[in-house]
């Protein structure tokens, strides 16, 4: 419940970044691919840690891997920087899958 409140707050404040910078005159693109490559990432994501899938919530190494690996594929989705678009995906994802998982169906690991 913690993360899908910090997610949703987080969305909220990447909306209104993006909001501000626009009306500051700053030239900010909200690149709809990058806004669902964070959606797409984040939901991946928490699905390989819910599920514990390959072990990466009961292997250090394996966590260790994973970490690495999902952070390399969030930079190339986001083009080597992530911006306020894949990051305001990034929250939604996570606003998404927490409503699924959590409020809507159990956890898997409940």
């Amino acid at each position: 419940m913690f993360e899908l409140v910090l997610s949703a707050v987080g969305a909220v404040w990447m909306g209104w970044v993006y909001r501000e910078s626009r009306r500051r005159g700053r030239d900010v693109p909200l690149d709809g691919r990058r806004v669902a490559g964070g959606v797409a990432w984040s939901i991946v994501y928490h699905q390989v840690e819910d599920h514990d899938l390959a072990g990466v919530e009961t292997s250090r190494l394996r966590g260790i891997v994973w970490s690495s690996l999902s952070s390399s594929v969030l930079s190339a989705v986001s083009d080597s920087e992530v911006g306020v678009d894949t990051a305001f995906g990034v929250f939604v994802g996570t606003v998404l899958h927490r409503l699924w998982y959590g409020l809507l169906k159990p956890l898997p690991t409940e």
